[in-house]
């Protein structure tokens, strides 16, 4: 795309000095900017910019023009494809020469329902990021806006996982500006976090982050969409091969039939709610804690998944769990003696405390059972990690491995797409292996 540049005299309306600004122009085939310089002259003294001799003075603003128009033109060809807001930002608004274009903004803003919220004291002590001052254009101005957003919708797990993000990229380069997120820093970042021992999964995290800074930069009109360093051709984020978790037949026996000390009801709690989880169709323990008695329906627990309940307003995606005997004699034994049809089945949190609370109850329970699985584990030697999170692995895997369809399995887990349910379903056991292996021998029966 060609660009033209040229310094003109607006003379469309005269100053009280009897003088007119100074204007840098900036053309391509479909757009014209006008850009304001310091500079008022008449024109008569514009005019005699063009001659030979003329007094200091004028040589002096003549000389300033050029070198503006020259350094503008140079601006101009390392901004390709060019673009003006780009160029605005980069020339424009550092110029000493010439005054500073207010028509865009270069700060992350709350949207206007946000505005007047206040955060809660404790996210406000627990995320330094949330009291912080950064300047405009930088990753913490965005990675800021995103956390209050989160905190604010009540979304704290996604609140965390950015600040958590922003402080990894923090600690690698500092508190950068977005333009210099390019490829060549992604890639860089990367290969930094993996001589550390990162694994490509978490690193798979950050930068996925990173590029939603990007999109809401670029929505919020910070940034143009040329300055995009992801994509085709651009770096790609890395997606971590995750090793599968998911119990065998023999492991999972053994769990279930592990002797709890009677003297212990906190050893029998974890264990029974890691049961509870694998199944009700591998439920996540953020969902479970917040079952209600009025989710139980003709022996079914019918619930909309926490995670995915915002992206699926028009159109929610009900899972149903057929309530086992299993099922049914943890809730009788941990359940709520309060069986009014809002009081959560588990009486694990507290609804009348702020969402942050709640978070912060949630989490301390599933490391509490954490705990206690791994005592179990070693206790049954079991060599695999055995976490909350292995009983939506092993409930999705053990129901593949026993013939049942992906599609009902995306159903029963909740899943929006096959390949997120693929994702976790592990490979399939030695015993299948060997088995499908002896089909190649069948020629020799023949």
């Amino acid at each position: 795309m060609s660009v033209t540049t040229s310094i003109f005299l607006d003379t469309r309306r005269m100053k009280k000095t009897k003088t007119y600004p100074v204007k840098l122009r900036v053309y391509t085939q479909s757009k014209t900017e006008f850009y304001l310089t310091v500079l008022d002259l008449s024109e008569d003294d514009f005019k005699k910019l063009e001659a030979k001799n003329i007094g200091e003075g004028l040589r002096k603003i003549r000389d300033q023009l050029n070198e503006l128009k020259w350094q503008a033109e140079e601006a101009i060809k390392e901004n390709r494809p060019f673009e003006f807001a780009d160029f605005e930002r980069k020339f424009i608004q550092h110029h000493p020469l010439l005054v500073k274009k207010q028509s865009r903004k270069y700060s992350a803003e709350l949207p206007d329902m946000y505005r007047n919220e206040e955060l809660p004291l404790d996210a406000i002590k627990r995320y330094k990021i949330l009291s912080q001052h950064f300047d405009e254009g930088t990753i913490g101005n965005i990675f800021q806006c995103i956390v209050k957003k989160l905190i604010l919708e009540g979304r704290i797990g996604s609140a965390e996982n950015y600040y958590t993000s922003y402080r990894s990229f923090e600690k690698f380069k500092g508190n950068v500006l977005l333009e210099q997120v390019t490829v060549s820093y992604l890639m860089q970042f990367e290969n930094c976090l993996l001589a550390r021992g990162v694994s490509k999964t978490t690193i798979g995290i950050y930068t996925r982050n990173m590029r939603a800074v990007f999109n809401e930069a670029i929505f919020q009109d910070i940034v143009t969409s040329k300055q995009y360093p992801f994509g085709k051709r651009k770096y790609t984020v890395p997606t971590g091969k995750g090793i599968k978790k998911a119990l065998t037949h023999e492991e999972l026996l053994k769990m279930y039939n592990y002797p709890c000390d009677p003297n212990n009801p906190t050893e029998q709690r974890a264990k029974d709610m890691w049961l509870f989880s694998y199944f009700g169709n591998g439920i996540n323990f953020k969902d479970m804690l917040y079952l209600k008695f009025k989710n139980i329906h003709e022996g079914f627990i019918v619930f909309e998944r926490a995670k995915t309940e915002r992206a699926n307003r028009e159109k929610p995606v009900l899972i149903s769990v057929f309530i086992t005997d299993d099922m049914k004699r943890i809730m009788d034994y941990w359940g709520n003696q309060n069986k009014s049809p809002n009081s959560l089945i588990f009486p694990v949190l507290d609804l009348n405390s702020n969402l942050y609370k709640q978070h912060e109850d949630r989490k301390m329970f599933i490391h509490m059972i954490n705990d206690w699985l791994k005592h179990m584990q070693k206790e049954l030697g079991i060599t695999k990690k055995i976490t909350t999170y292995v009983a939506r692995h092993t409930f999705s895997t053990i129901m593949k491995n026993s013939g049942v369809s992906t599609r009902y399995i995306q159903e029963a887990l909740g899943h929006q797409s096959l390949t997120t349910t693929e994702n976790y379903l592990a490979s399939f056991d030695d015993a299948t292996k060997r088995k499908f292996a002896s089909h190649l021998e069948t020629f020799k029966m023949k």
